[in-house]
């Protein structure tokens, strides 16, 4: 009987498994309880979304020097994409000011913005924010900058790096947007100090690099979106959120990329105010890319946004996750009863137990079937 009573442990292990999961096949919504915020919104939310839509989706550029201003804007234009985020300093492809000048003159030619990004874990990036602001304070074109944090930074040095932003702006670009973005599960991957950054900055990119971690769009999206609320839990109100998705190939660990993810991003991600691609260096050359990620462009011009919304818990899922914890509790609680009657009865007494029908139809198989067929194999070993 010890034997059967572990088999009905191993069958019921899943089903505590899944319990506690959500239904893959739901669809992603935007956060609503009856048409409700679960939070209240950031302070200045309707600014910042307004400002953010008029920016459009961004582009990120790593070797930012590599390439032409030009054949950058074509392919955002493709894409739908309205604002070219370079990085800016630290290395031999990346801009200097007189470039980033120009880059932002002729990407304003062709009707693209400009947001330049800088490593903000690097010493020299108070040096950076100096020289963006001082170059692009007063441009038509300037949305702002991004701060990308991937690497430690303390406490203290976040509040001071944003502080630092939010100075030269007043200083050479009042009105323009301060971004932050990291780890997509940065509250998990304590290094990117999201808490901080988010007290001082305007919105949150989470970067939602479903293939680097061997996921899906949907998947990553729910699984960051548990960590989103929490952040904006602890903050008090919902952050502005703008994810940035995967358009990138080759990185330094294995990724997994297939095609139709990132048009699904696009699809999961319309209650956003924008969302980024990263990067422009890995798409330019990839027609096929460029696309798919074209054929998905003019949903966010034609699809209800909602300011400040995030993906929430599937729309559909939650009746069938409460049924299958109660049945499992239910079978928990069998297993126990059987256990119990099994240790407190005397063993000339089990035969004449009567331990309900899963045990019942179970002894029947192993008597009729299984029994039979484990002889005739040993018969059979022993001729042999």
């Amino acid at each position: 009987m010890k034997f059967w009573n572990l088999i009905l442990l191993a069958a019921l292990l899943p089903l505590v498994v899944i319990s506690g999961c959500t239904p893959p096949s739901a669809p992603v919504q935007p956060q609503a309880t009856g048409g409700k915020r679960l939070l209240p919104p950031h302070p200045r939310e309707d600014q910042i979304v307004a400002q953010m839509r008029a920016a459009g989706n961004g582009l990120w550029v790593v070797d930012s020097a590599r390439y032409q201003a030009t054949d950058v804007a074509e392919v955002a234009h493709r894409i739908g994409a309205g604002n070219v985020m370079p990085r800016y300093g630290g290395a031999k492809r990346n801009l200097k000011p007189a470039q980033l000048r120009q880059m932002a003159d002729e990407l304003w030619a062709e009707g693209i913005k400009i947001q330049p990004w800088i490593y903000a874990y690097q010493s020299s990036a108070y040096g950076f924010l100096k020289e963006i602001y001082e170059s692009l304070g007063g441009h038509p074109g300037f949305v702002g900058v991004m701060l990308n944090v991937e690497h430690t930074v303390s406490e203290e040095e976040a509040r001071k790096l944003a502080d630092a932003a939010d100075r030269y702006r007043q200083r050479h670009a009042e009105g323009t947007l301060i971004g932050y973005t990291g780890y997509n599960l940065g509250l998990t991957h304590r290094r990117s100090k999201a808490e901080v950054f988010l007290e001082k900055v305007d919105y949150w990119s989470p970067q939602v690099y479903w293939g680097v971690n061997g996921s899906d769009p949907k998947t990553f999206l729910i699984r960051g979106y548990k960590e989103w609320l929490q952040l904006g839990q602890n903050l008090g109100y919902d952050p502005v959120i703008a994810p940035a998705g995967q358009a990138f190939w080759k990185d330094v660990s294995r990724v997994r990329m297939r095609p139709g993810q990132m048009a699904e991003f696009a699809k999961l991600t319309q209650g956003y105010p924008a969302i980024s691609w990263y990067t422009y260096d890995q798409l330019w050359n990839r027609p096929e890319a460029i696309e798919e990620l074209a054929s998905v462009a003019p949903i966010r011009d034609s699809s209800t946004q909602v300011p400040g919304v995030q993906p929430g818990q599937p729309s559909s899922g939650g009746a069938w996750s409460i049924a299958v914890w109660f049945g499992t509790l239910a079978l928990w609680g069998y297993v126990i009863w059987i256990t119990v009657t099994l240790l407190t009865t005397p063993q000339v007494d089990r035969k004449r137990l009567n331990y309900g029908w899963p045990i019942t139809v179970a002894l029947w198989v192993w008597e009729n079937w299984l029994k039979p067929l484990a002889d005739w194999v040993r018969e059979r070993q022993r001729r042999r």
